[in-house]
């Protein structure tokens, strides 16, 4: 018999997207949506992201972030992400490619120059992401 006070366990099912660019969040998605079988929430402003993720820490797997944001730019927020959770994967995704260089003290799992590809996007998730988790 199972024991009834064995804490639930909750799969980590969702990746977050935020771009202040719809068209670009759109593209983001489409493209994720073909290559991975996790749901998906959508965002346009890093505050509303942050929001539903305190809403519900346990079920977010992986971010994606756009790097320049007008309420809150990308190494800020994961700043504040990680203040939440420690281990929760970020990625920044910009069209400048040095802004991997002007990080800060943000700790990014990786980083996207934009234009990506399908398989720049599904390589990378997956590398942080692993099949069997």
């Amino acid at each position: 018999m199972k024991n009834l006070t064995e804490p639930a366990i909750e799969l980590r099912r969702t990746i977050m997207v935020v771009d202040d660019h719809s068209m670009l969040l759109k593209l983001v998605c489409v493209a994720l949506k073909r290559t991975t079988q996790y749901d998906l929430k959508e965002f346009n402003s890093p505050d509303d992201l942050l929001n539903k993720y305190r809403s519900a820490p346990d079920s977010i797997r992986l971010v994606l972030t756009d790097y320049n944001m007008p309420q809150m730019d990308g190494p800020a927020l994961c700043d504040r992400l990680h203040e939440i959770e420690p281990d929760l994967p970020v990625v920044l995704m910009s069209a400048n490619p040095r802004a991997r260089d002007e990080l800060g003290s943000a700790d990014f799992s990786g980083f996207l120059c934009k234009p990506f590809g399908e398989g720049d996007l599904h390589k990378l998730i997956n590398t942080l992401i692993p099949a069997n988790n």
